[in-house]
């Protein structure tokens, strides 16, 4: 076993294992967490040299199965015919949810949203104001023309979250085949990522989750077009021959521009997925630190340029457009501390406890300071699975004067009692790891704020295909059962995605594969800002969930190209060697 390999496989085991064994922490028994997590650690073990063994076996037929997987010919004609075949297998797909639910599950915070834009709440950038307004206007644009509102939740769910979907899809396959990887292979992931129930309710649940993760797919499937083109790319020389007698001296606004037509769909993309959602800023910034590290020394000087102006503009442009235009527009910026959910929760589940205990653990002091920062917060109203109330009780404007002062209350409170904090972190993170500790899975198949979009004329009891619509919902129940979800929708768990993450991202590391690492960054950097989040839903394990068709091809060509580099490395140096 070489040594890449040797520590691919102990980082698995042990995030696995960590990952299988957190759910434990809810109970508070830190034993039977330690045993679960000795134990998975030492079944993913096992588990992955087996695998480790069969790969091996296999790559001894290298050039057999390498056929099977690959291919070395493609034209136009075939491009579009797996981009298009793809388009509409994922929309004939969701098409039978899409009528079970017509026309669409109205939840999450679009009724918010709709109320933000009829001026029945105040507009603020709580919800992400290109996303308000895309619901508000085709609602009531068909609530002016037609006099019925459902025609334009049925349209927002069709065209811009099914076929907007399907077209993200379609792009990222169409890549993968360009690169090599055999049709069969992208038809199947694409299906089975499509045909799992929890894709099938969530493409009709309105809510801007769904776009987003459209867009950060091919947000980063444009990246890598642009680091790892398809086709290979004009050396310098014959670009200088095209290039010869029309522009010897080109300016560095004709340059700068040239830089900014090919990087256009990285910088479009880009755009709109910080449009979509507050901390699509933030994954670009830290990505865009992360990926320039690991490529200032090893990418092509145009690759890297590409990169860097495309990210530095999108980066601007997202800043203007997420506070300048709103503030302009008189949208009142919002900060709902999403990033403090977490710490916030903490501290008011140790309140609760403290509360409820008649050995009082925390001093006075502490918990007089901790109250402060709540406006009326009751201890026995607290949600251990959500954060929302907590957060929404608590004063940003004292956290604002002295931050400093809330994170040394948080480090007494986790030095006090830290198997307590770790508890309270479990309840909301445990169900994106274990989809049946998830308390509110059912909310994906549920209109939220009713009362208001009865008011708008706004029904979810349009369905065509009513016992569909029933099924979908029992399973979307069935899933929060710990001992009685069946066995084959544990299979669809969007948390078995997490653990492909680490893995990947292991490989990346240890195999210093750039290609993997760009593939799987974004994502990762999505995942550990999810964590920080105020509760634990379907939806947004579905921005990940979405892309691991796209992720899979992509470690299937790294592993797969890297024994044919290998083999021409040991060719290259045989035919040195010679001479």
């Amino acid at each position: 076993m070489k040594k890449s390999v040797h520590h691919l496989w102990i980082w698995t085991s042990l995030f696995f294992a960590f990952f299988a064994s957190w759910p434990q922490m809810i109970d508070k028994n830190l034993l039977v967490f330690l045993f679960s997590y000795c134990l998975w650690a030492l079944i993913f073990g096992v588990e992955f040299l087996i695998g480790w063994i069969l790969i091996k076996i296999i790559r001894t037929q290298y050039k057999k199965y390498r056929s099977i997987l690959i291919h070395t010919t493609t034209d136009k004609q075939k491009e579009q015919l797996v981009f298009y075949d793809i388009f509409a297998l994922a929309i004939l797909t969701w098409i039978p949810a899409f009528l079970a639910f017509f026309p669409g599950t109205f939840g999450a915070d679009a009724p918010r949203q709709l109320a933000m834009f009829n001026g029945d709440l105040p507009f603020t950038t709580h919800h992400p104001w290109l996303h308000t307004l895309l619901i508000g206007i085709l609602i009531n644009t068909c609530q002016f023309l037609f006099h019925n509102p459902n025609m334009g939740v049925g349209l927002y769910i069709f065209f811009f979250q099914i076929v907007f979907c399907a077209y993200a899809l379609s792009k990222a396959m169409l890549y993968l085949y360009r690169k090599g990887l055999n049709p069969w292979i992208l038809f199947g992931t694409s299906f089975l990522m499509a045909i799992s129930p929890f894709s099938q309710m969530l493409v009709n649940y309105t809510t801007k989750d769904i776009p987003y993760a459209a867009a950060l797919l091919l947000f980063i499937v444009s990246i890598c077009e642009v680091l790892f083109p398809a086709k290979p790319v004009p050396s310098k020389s014959i670009q200088n021959k095209a290039e010869k007698g029309k522009d010897r001296h080109p300016t560095l606004t004709s340059v700068l521009l040239s830089q900014l037509a090919t990087s256009k769909s990285v910088i479009s993309w880009g755009i709109l997925m910080c449009l979509l959602r507050n901390q699509g800023l933030y994954l670009v910034v830290i990505g865009f630190v992360v990926l320039f590290v690991v490529y200032s020394k090893t990418m092509k000087k145009r690759a890297l340029k590409l990169f860097m102006v495309s990210q530095i503009c999108i980066i601007l442009a997202a800043w203007i457009l997420t506070s300048l235009v709103p503030s302009l527009a008189g949208i009142a910026i919002s900060n709902p501390r999403e990033m403090l959910a977490l710490p916030i929760h903490q501290i008011a589940f140790e309140l609760n406890r403290n509360h409820g205990s008649q050995n009082k653990f925390l001093s006075p002091e502490d918990e007089q300071q901790a109250y402060s920062y709540f406006d009326n917060f009751q201890p026995e109203n607290l949600d251990p699975y959500s954060a929302d109330n907590s957060k929404d009780l608590f004063d940003n404007e004292k956290f604002s004067k002295n931050p400093g002062a809330f994170f040394l209350l948080y480090l007494r409170f986790l030095f006090k009692n830290p198997l307590g904090i770790l508890q309270s972190a479990a309840y909301l993170t445990a169900p994106y790891f274990d989809m049946r500790y998830g308390k509110y899975n059912a909310l994906s198949v549920t209109t939220s704020y009713e009362d208001y979009a009865s008011q708008k004329g706004i029904t979810s009891s349009s369905s065509l295909l009513p016992g569909y619509q029933d099924w979908l919902r029992d399973i979307a129940i069935r899933s929060s059962y710990r001992t009685h979800c069946p066995f084959w929708l544990r299979l669809f768990d969007p948390g078995i995605t997490l653990y492909f993450l680490i893995f990947m991202l292991g490989y990346a590391i240890f195999c210093k594969n750039t290609f993997a690492a760009t593939a799987c960054i974004y994502p990762i950097l999505y995942v550990l800002t999810m964590m920080l989040g105020p509760v634990s839903l379907l939806r947004y394990s579905f921005i990940y969930a979405f892309e691991w068709p796209f992720l899979f091809g992509v470690l299937l060509l790294c592993i797969t190209t890297s024994k044919k580099r290998r083999c021409n490395q040991k060719t290259i140096k045989q035919t040195y060697n010679l001479t």
